[in-house]
């Protein structure tokens, strides 16, 4: 939960921090070719500072959730727990793994998950769900409660 917890931090924080894009954009635009240069040289070469960002991306996966939601696809819950450790042996960061609470194998999927994967596999499930219902307070509200019943280290909430 923590690595998780960790990942969005960084990520969050690195968008955070635009400076870096405005220093190069103004170093790209500012930066005039002269009128001598050789039309061979390649455009690389033409610009002093390339606009440059991060070097890495998080992968979130949604396969075991919104890819089987296509018409004739259909995942047993051992066909997704295999998906799942797939998924993870691929070093995918965030697997997407269902909506706990909205169908009856997605439910058995995350109580399975607890004893059929690993650790590693189990600290990149991802819970998808909503937020609460209307006028109903989120400590007395099923959807969250099935959620947090998930014990999926990260949730995704929509």
């Amino acid at each position: 939960a923590s690595s998780a917890s960790a990942a969005v931090a960084t990520v969050a924080s690195a968008a955070a921090d635009e400076s870096w894009i405005t220093k190069d954009v103004e170093s790209f635009t500012s930066t005039k070719t002269p009128v001598n240069q050789s039309k061979s040289q390649s455009r690389h070469e033409q610009f002093r500072h390339p606009i440059r960002g991060p070097t890495s991306a998080l992968i979130y996966d949604t396969t075991l959730r919104d890819g089987t939601q296509m018409e004739s696809i259909s995942a047993s819950c051992d066909d997704k727990l295999k998906i799942a450790k797939r998924l993870s042996r691929f070093d995918v960061d965030f697997i997407e793994a269902g909506w706990p609470g909205s169908n009856p194998k997605d439910e058995e999927f995350f109580a399975r998950a607890q004893t059929e994967l690993d650790e590693a596999t189990k600290s990149k499930l991802v819970a998808f769900g909503s937020t609460r219902r209307k006028n109903v307070k989120a400590c007395e509200d099923g959807q969250i409660a099935t959620l947090v019943a998930s014990m999926a280290p990260t949730v995704c909430i929509v």
